[in-house]
């Protein structure tokens, strides 16, 4: 018993390790908005909530994040948001499985693809999981024992969550309806005042964007699901979306956890579909926290509890989540075909994602970058911004050079850096330019430019050399 109660203590710091492991190894590369984030965070509390009318509450998050923790952990003070966000989600899942008294949930919800995919990645969702999983823990509370002060904070995380990121409304709903039983009066009453402060909320926030955002970026909305043209045009997409809930329910979708919760599984594709229908691109991460909703409403259910004890559960879970890590952290070159394309096309073959199949996290941690001098070409490249704003965020007084300036490059003291990321006629012509006996990180990446390119459907050519 005590041998069990000491692995049950050290599953939380394995899986800081694991996340971790998994953040530092990881080869997608870096979208443009993961550096925005970090960026932002050193210089502004609101972000480009002025300029974007994007959330305010993520950007402040991250600012008192890297403010407090950046003096405290020994870390380039631009990293400590991917470290911050991890401890949160274990933090949440730890709670959660204080509150559900069932030890084998914390394994089977670190091992999650969508839970480890989320927490090594900066996005908004980010933010958004580990609050759902918070405000799961206080309505399940709240539900056992019926007490004033647990509402509040449950009314209040769930706020929270949603000043984060308006998608995670979907999540929302499924918890509140699927832990509050409308029968009961009570239960109506509180989803009532629910519906109303997120209606308010949501009204107070698209009243300061429209106000002082200098220009608010439309993503989509209710109101386009009344548009016939773009219904039409979004309902081809409702297979690749259904694609992406089975990817992540995995081993949740046996016959018997389909059955006991068949509601649960339908309100999911319901709500999924609603939110593909209002998009007006095809991003994955809006479904993400009804998604995560999902996951852990169907994993404090009683029939779960039986299938957790089944070996084969374990072994199908733990091969899935082994396909995942296998896309997420290896150099293969079509590794990304094993995760679905949606997911993949943002995350991997977009041209706001630099330095792709390189283990950027690992280089920053283990090398010195003070005084770059960095030979950066601009003809035939893809948004050589991208690299450029994520060195000045990573490094210490960077110097670049474009291809007239070779001359400069050759002549500049400090360590040399070669950042290509170019179209060329044979772009499978991928031979690397410099040697591993100069530099520590050497890279030849060809990647395939899916979206949000100057040339879609059109490869181009990553050579990289880092000190």
């Amino acid at each position: 018993m005590l041998i069990l109660q000491n692995l049950r203590k050290a599953l939380y710091p394995c899986a800081v390790f694991f996340l971790l492991l998994i953040w530092c190894l990881r080869t997608t590369g870096i979208h443009i908005d993961e550096n925005n984030y970090l960026k932002l965070a050193l210089t502004h509390p609101t972000g480009d909530f002025f300029s974007s009318g994007k959330p305010a509450l993520f950007y402040f998050l991250n600012y008192i994040a890297t403010h407090t923790l950046g003096w405290i952990l020994p870390l380039p003070q631009s990293y400590v948001l991917y470290f911050f966000y991890i401890l949160l989600t274990v933090f949440s899942v730890w709670r959660f499985v204080r509150i559900v008294k069932l030890p084998a949930i914390g394994p089977f919800l670190f091992t999650s693809p969508l839970l480890f995919f989320n927490s090594s990645h900066l996005m908004m969702e980010t933010l958004v999981l580990p609050f759902l999983t918070l405000s799961v823990c206080e309505w399940t509370l709240y539900i056992e024992q019926k007490k004033q002060n647990i509402l509040l904070r449950a009314v209040f995380l769930t706020a929270i969550t949603f000043l984060a990121k308006e998608t995670s409304i979907g999540g929302i709903f499924l918890i509140l309806f699927t832990l509050l039983p409308v029968k009961e009066k009570e239960s109506r009453k509180i989803l009532s005042i629910a519906f109303i402060v997120l209606i308010c909320l949501y009204s107070l926030h698209k009243c300061f964007a429209l106000t002082f955002a200098k220009e608010v970026i439309d993503y989509g909305g209710p109101l386009k699901i009344l548009n016939w043209k773009h219904f039409s045009e979004r309902f081809s997409s409702i297979f690749t979306y259904l694609g992406v809930c089975i990817y992540f329910w995995g081993t949740l979708l046996s016959l018997k956890l389909v059955k006991q919760n068949f509601k649960l599984f339908l309100s999911t594709l319901f709500i999924v579909f609603i939110f593909q229908m209002m998009s007006l691109e095809d991003f994955a991460r809006y479904i993400y926290p009804t998604l995560w909703a999902s996951i852990l409403l169907v994993s404090k259910t009683e029939i779960f509890k039986s299938q957790v004890k089944k070996t084969s559960f374990w072994i199908l879970h733990l091969l899935l989540a082994g396909i995942f890590i296998a896309a997420l952290c290896t150099k293969y070159e079509n590794r990304m075909q094993l995760i679905p394309d949606v997911i993949s096309k943002e995350l991997y073959y977009s041209g706001y994602t630099v330095f792709p199949g390189m283990r950027m996290h690992a280089w920053v941690l283990l090398s010195r970058k003070d005084n770059l001098c960095i030979l950066l070409p601009l003809q035939y490249s893809e948004k050589p911004f991208a690299m450029k704003n994520y060195l000045l965020t990573i490094t210490q007084t960077p110097r670049f050079f474009n291809e007239t300036e070779v001359a400069q490059f050759e002549a500049c003291m400090g360590k040399k850096a070669i950042l290509r990321r170019q179209y060329q006629i044979n772009p499978q012509d991928c031979s690397p330019e410099c040697s591993k006996e100069t530099f520590s990180l050497v890279e030849c990446v060809v990647q395939n430019m899916k979206g949000w390119a100057a040339f879609t459907d059109k490869p181009l050519t990553n050579r990289i050399c880092l000190p």
